[in-house]
């Protein structure tokens, strides 16, 4: 095919004028003789035609050659002897034909660098060609992660918490699993033991559920534990303490310290202690109608006892200063109207019974020598036998505690051995409370050989020591020994 854009030169017409050229093609319908051409190519052997210059003297349209410079291929007359038509597509600058029609190559997915490359589609993607190069767009919500492009766009990064939004992107929060919805993290399942409890994505599962005492067991769940405090423990809300004189006495942790002790008739003063028949709780005592008690002499047969070198004594408080220890009887002892086991012991020359003291710390302070003064005494204690209710310091013997006699018949000997008076010196006293199992009497006996007063001093109760017994009771109420305490002397204390 000839190149649509090669003109015929006048110069070629011409020539064909000069030399008569004939009409019929070479091998022609005609018949061929082997006659030669007596066509010589000249018109006339004389002048031209045309005696004047050709009629473009000059160079050719073309100055070339023309692209079929030798002999055509059928000798005679070319196939179309006018001017040649539109045998090709005219594409614009850039532009190939491919297929009859005009592309770009650069650009054409079907035709990408050359006719009838196509590009294709990896999974999860739209082919594309760019400077003539297939390639491919990954769709929306899936990214090309691993850059492996025979597996196209392979992340669904809507939807993978490891590529969450974007490759790489990797989903994690505190204590929690993590998922991905539309390419935004957000909190999955929260480890065992934990919860996001704020609503905050952004601390993950904050709060351990199993130790967090306002979260216990799951978010909301506070450890409330009523009359006393409590603790989480294993998901479970426990009792650790009670306030005041409550207890946890049915192990029940939703009710906390549910048992008063002070005024429960089944749990009087401990869990389990339950009131008699006739008996009020009355602060932690189970106790009868109590008229009090009168001041009276001890009988004959009430001797003094060196309670330390008794066999089984037991000795505490040495050398205590405004100090108090808590002890157990074998056998229990009836003090204002109650019946109890247990014994307490205060440095400052006070004995009580039962379990539950008020003012258990009490200090006397008032003149000449720091005592309690007349009772009752809302500061002092309660309830409480007053022995030598006076500011002392207790020796290194401290106090020894006996018992002495058989069931039914045992009394405790509760001895302070050789006390000083904190802010008075010259005093070495010794002196002891007597206690029975088989009657309400209480009895205070003082050595007959080692109770020292301070040179010219003597005590007096109430005026400058506090001798006697106080109710637990209120109104409370309270019982003095009126008179002289020098050694030798016997105080009993003997109810109405």
């Amino acid at each position: 095919m000839r190149d649509p854009w090669v003109r015929w030169s006048p110069l070629v017409a011409t020539l064909c004028l000069v030399t008569a050229c004939s009409s019929d093609p070479p091998g022609g319908g005609g018949t061929t003789t082997d006659v030669p051409d007596t066509d010589t190519g000249v018109v006339d052997a004389g002048t031209p035609v045309d005696t004047g210059a050709p009629e473009d003297t000059g160079t050719p349209d073309d100055t070339g050659s023309p692209q079929d410079t030798g002999t055509p291929d059928d000798a005679g007359a070319p196939d179309d002897t006018g001017t040649p038509g539109d045998t090709g597509m005219m594409c614009l600058s850039g532009q190939v034909e491919c297929g009859g029609a005009c592309v770009d190559p650069q650009t054409d997915n079907n035709h990408c660098g050359a006719c009838g490359t196509v590009c294709t589609a990896p999974p999860h993607a739209r082919a594309t060609c760019a400077a003539a190069r297939c390639g491919f767009a990954c769709d929306a919500g899936w990214s090309d992660c691993d850059g492996n492009a025979a597996n196209g766009c392979e992340v669904n990064t809507a939807a993978d918490p490891a590529n969450c939004g974007a490759c790489r992107n990797a989903c994690s929060f505190a204590n929690a699993g993590a998922t991905c919805s539309a390419g935004v993290c957000a909190i999955g399942s929260c480890n065992a033991g934990y919860g996001n409890c704020d609503g905050f994505a952004g601390n993950g599962c904050e709060v351990n559920t199993r130790t967090d005492t306002n979260h216990c067991g799951g978010c909301g769940m506070a450890c409330v534990v009523p009359n006393g405090t409590g603790a989480c423990v294993a998901s479970t809300c426990t009792v650790t303490g009670c306030t005041g004189a409550f207890n946890d006495c049915d192990r029940v942790a939703s009710n906390g310290c549910e048992a008063d002790l002070a005024s429960s008739a089944t749990n009087c003063g401990a869990c389990g202690t339950v009131c008699a028949s006739g008996a009020t709780c009355t602060i932690g005592r189970c106790a009868t109608p109590f008229a009090g008690y009168a001041v009276t002499t001890p009988t004959s047969d009430v001797a003094w006892v060196e309670a330390c070198s008794q066999p089984g004594a037991l000795a505490g408080l040495r050398s205590a200063d405004d100090d108090y220890v808590f002890a157990t009887l074998d056998f229990p002892v009836s003090f204002w109207g109650a019946r109890d086991t247990g014994l307490f012991i205060q440095s400052n020359g006070i004995v009580s019974f039962g379990p539950v003291i008020n003012r258990a710390g009490a200090i006397p302070d008032q003149a000449p020598i720091g005592h309690f003064g007349a009772l009752p005494a809302a500061t002092g204690v309660s309830p409480a036998v007053y022995a030598l209710g006076v500011d002392l310091v207790l020796s290194s013997q401290g106090v020894c505690i006996a018992t002495l006699g058989a069931a039914p018949n045992r009394r405790v000997i509760v001895q302070f051995v050789g006390a000083q008076l904190y802010n008075l010196a010259g005093a070495l006293v010794t002196f002891e409370v007597i206690a029975y199992e088989a009657n309400a009497n209480i009895d205070v006996l003082y050595s007959p050989t080692s109770f020292v007063a301070p040179a010219g001093f003597t005590f007096q109760s109430p005026s400058n020591v506090t001798v006697g017994v106080q109710d637990f009771r209120s109104p409370l109420r309270g019982v003095n020994y009126t008179g002289t305490v020098a050694a030798g002397t016997r105080v009993r204390f003997s109810p109405l």
